[in-house]
């Protein structure tokens, strides 16, 4: 078996390094293969190289960790890459947030749709494509994994321009969300049978069963129980999308409230709607603790559990069904082609894919409930008016994008235009093309 090579794309991210390296350290695969980490900061280069050094040492494993800050240099030769990079980092953003926010817009997340999905699309689809264009000269048999925001915006544009590279999104919220929706039943996830499917942060649950049995009414009990208990459990906006439609979305309140017209409009108070505004400022304390916990575990006083305990990324079942041609099946991010069969072809859907060595294959779930396939199918068009936009740098397509967009619905059509305009001249050092 050749050695293998996976470059990290983001290699300094405090936020994915350690499930990342526990992964890839638990890949049979891997044995005698390199990690190579590129980042622009140098600094969080070392830091990571010798956190990674230490963990591959204990675990008692045969991997080299290289460091390389020259982009193509660092994919070249890979076999896979993991994208984890966020253009203009959490300055940009938070500058952008509080534009949204000027204009009586606030975003639990900021992440995926709206004004703030939108700047981030708009920001990464370059660098992505680049990236992308770049592994087909240098590496043209490697995989592309990518795991950043806004997944589905990526994909799109990456399947759609580079398509003949092998390429795949990487979220884990279906996964967490049936684990958190089995703790709350006191039943093992690895009972329940599920078929999930849509856009990524708002994937419908379409079934969930145990030994042949419905358990959305048992579910619905429980969060019952909840509400009477606590006052609030954080699915609202899924327990009434099933009352109402049939299905259940996936990643909770904090992310559905944004793709849905119900619930933030222009001067909304979100704390109404129990969350806050995504306040850069908590993820920027987070990521200093974080940094925290890495140089203590570098100097010995931490344990690797400390950092990221017992989570997954999966990484390892990827490389394995690649190199070893062990098909695996999990939810990947990627263009819908009759995935979903009510949902249009040229929109990115995350469903079950399996995986292995030529390729992958989507699984077709068919039908999403009807009312959740419309609401799903929306956003389905505003990702085509953001990628074409992102690659073209007409601002006409944005406002066309984020006009269809529920989170600005109630915004006039000037403002929607003074948005833009704000927003592009505050990030306008990442957005060469506008």
């Amino acid at each position: 078996m050749s050695k293998q090579q996976i470059t990290v794309v983001g290699g300094g991210s405090v936020s994915w390094m350690a499930i990342f390296m526990k992964d890839i350290v638990a890949s049979e695969s891997m044995e005698g293969g390199t990690v190579v980490l590129q980042d622009l900061s140098l600094p969080a280069l070392q830091k990571m190289r010798q956190f990674s050094e230490k963990l591959i040492a204990e675990r008692k494993r045969d991997i080299e960790v290289v460091i390389e800050q020259d982009l193509r240099k660092a994919v070249t030769g890979s076999t896979f890459v993991l994208n984890t990079v966020l253009v203009g980092s959490h300055d940009a953003w938070t500058k952008e947030q509080n534009i949204i926010k000027a204009h009586g817009i606030q975003h639990p997340k900021g992440m995926s749709v709206g004004p703030g999905g939108m700047m981030m699309g708009i920001k990464q689809i370059p660098f992505v494509l680049d990236l992308a264009r770049t592994m087909v000269e240098v590496c043209p048999d490697a995989w592309l994994f990518n795991f950043s925001n806004p997944m589905q915006l990526l994909m799109l544009s990456i399947q759609r321009f580079v398509p003949e590279l092998k390429s795949v999104g990487i979220c884990h919220g279906v996964k967490d969300t049936i684990e958190i929706i089995s703790q709350r039943m006191g039943v093992n996830d690895k009972d329940l049978s599920f078929v999930a499917g849509g856009v990524n942060h708002f994937e419908i649950i379409k079934s969930i069963t145990m030994n042949g049995k419905d358990m959305f009414p048992t579910y619905l009990e429980k969060l019952e129980e909840m509400d009477r208990k606590d006052g609030y459990n954080g699915d609202w906006v899924g327990r009434e999308m099933y009352q109402l439609y049939g299905g259940w979305p996936t990643n909770f309140d904090i992310h559905n409230l944004e793709f849905l017209p119900h619930y933030i409009h222009k001067d909304t108070d979100v704390t109404t709607l129990h969350q806050i505004f995504n306040a850069i400022e908590g993820r920027v304390k987070s990521r200093t603790e974080r940094w925290q916990l890495f140089d203590e575990y570098i100097a010995g006083t931490k344990k690797f559990e400390d950092l990221q305990g017992k989570g997954t990324e999966y990484i390892d079942r990827m490389v394995d069904a690649v190199v070893k041609n062990e098909p695996f099946l999990f939810h990947g991010q990627v263009t819908n082609k009759g995935y979903i069969t009510n949902l249009p072809d040229d929109m990115a859907v995350g469903v079950p894919v399996l995986l292995s060595r030529d390729g992958y294959a989507g699984v077709c779930i068919g039908d999403l409930p009807r009312g959740l396939a419309e609401f799903s199918a929306i956003h389905g068009a505003v990702q085509n008016f953001m990628v074409e936009a992102a690659v073209t740098g007409d601002r006409g397509k944005l406002l066309s994008g984020l006009s269809l967009d529920p989170m600005c619905y109630t915004i006039p059509f000037a403002e929607r235009k003074q948005l833009i305009d704000e927003l592009l001249k505050a990030s306008k050092e990442y957005l060469p093309l506008f």
